[in-house]
Order: C-alpha cells, then structure tokens, then sequence
C-alpha cells in the first residue's frame, strides 16, 4: 500500500498545473462571471423592489428585510457550490491520463448538482465544527471529507452518505498525511504571497490539484481492499 507521500503529491500537482493551468483559470472566471450575474441581477431586484414600496406607505419590516438579505446569501453560497461541481470534475478529467478540460462537465444531472451541495454545505458545517473546537480538529475533518464530491461525480448514483462514508473509510490510513498536506498548502500560499500577484494563484492551482491526485490514489487503494 503505497499510500500518500506528500512530495510525489505536490510534484505531480505542480506538474498538472504547468499543463492545465488554463483550463483551471477559464473555470475560475466561467464561475465568476455567472456568479457576478446573478449577485447584480438580485441586487437589481432588491433595489426595484425598495423603490416601488418606497413609493407606498407600506414599508418592509426589519424581519422580512433581514430575512431577505439571509435569503439572498444561502441562494449565492448554494449556487457557488454548484459551480463547483463542473469545476471538481474539470480538475478530476485533467488529473486523469489523458484528461482534457471541456464546457459539458457543467452539464449533470440535476441530482447531482442537489447531492453536491448538500454534501459540501454538511462538510463546511462539520469543519467549522472542528474549528470551533480546535484548529486542528478542523484540519482532520478537512482532510477525512475532502473527496466526498469526487467519489460522488466518480460514482454519481451513489448517495450523500455513501460519499460522505467512502471519503471517511479511503482516508482512514493517511488521515495525518492529508493533515500535513493541507499545512504544506497553506504554507505554499504563504510563500505565494510574498511573490506578488501571480505567485498566490499558482500556488492556489497547485493546492487544487493535490485534492484529485490523493484522490485517485486512495480511490485506487480503497476499490483493492
């Protein structure tokens, strides 16, 4: 069981980032571009709706404008997470022989874009769990969770449970090793910073990279067991 060794993993994500780093920068401005539409098309439809109860001695309550504020913000983080579905998949084809990066990963079933979110908004709760505790429960949970999405695009009748389990059960030797890893990328960021601009993007794409290289090793091991 070869197992996760933290340099073979950044060697090869940074030698995935050399090849497909412009497939990765066109998905981050794809999933700009379409985030920044809507966030201006409901800041629109916020904006018209004031105007016209401005208009009326009928004024929204302080509940229902708070309400609607809360609203708008899970509608935004749910519509990030389900950008992030065509971007998993578009990092998983390129880390695979031969992979290559094409428009048509945003296109899945509708199940799945649902499973995804869902499955990413219960980890972000889980790890800010774990933070709320300590950071490095955090980090562990982090690092058990992260390749819940990738099982499910890989597997995509599977169920939130089933993903959420293969992730705890595939990383269950190398849980430190992910932990490192994760540490290591924050460090790379780090060192990023200090190189200008440019430096804290590469550096970002290389961290992206090391999620469906591990991955791919440890789905590789855990279909052997």
């Amino acid at each position: 069981m070869k197992g996760i060794i933290i340099s073979d993993v950044i060697k090869q994500a940074w030698a995935l980032t050399k090849k497909h780093w412009i497939d990765i920068v066109v998905c981050g401005v794809i999933i700009a571009i379409i985030y920044n539409i809507v966030a201006f098309l409901f800041v629109i439809g916020f904006s018209i709706i004031e105007i016209a109860t401005s208009a009326t001695a009928e004024k929204p309550s302080e509940q229902m404008t708070i309400a609607g504020i809360l609203g708008f913000a899970v509608f935004l983080y749910a519509l990030v997470f389900a950008l992030l579905v065509g971007f998993y998949q578009t990092l998983l084809n390129c880390t695979r022989e031969n992979g290559k990066f094409t428009l048509r990963v945003w296109i899945q079933p509708a199940n799945i874009y649902f499973k995804a979110v869902v499955l990413q908004i219960i980890t972000m709760i889980l790890v800010f769990i774990g933070f709320i505790l300590f950071i490095l429960p955090g980090l562990y949970i982090a690092a058990r969770l992260q390749f819940a999405v990738f099982y499910l695009l890989d597997h995509k009748e599977a169920g939130i449970k089933e993903a959420i389990k293969a992730s705890w059960d595939m990383t269950a030797h190398d849980a430190f090793s992910l932990v490192g890893l994760i540490l290591v990328c924050i460090g790379l960021s780090f060192v990023g910073l200090l190189c200008c601009l440019v430096g804290i993007y590469v550096a970002a794409i290389v961290t992206y990279f090391t999620m469906p290289v591990c991955y791919l090793i440890l789905a590789d091991e855990y279909k052997n067991q």
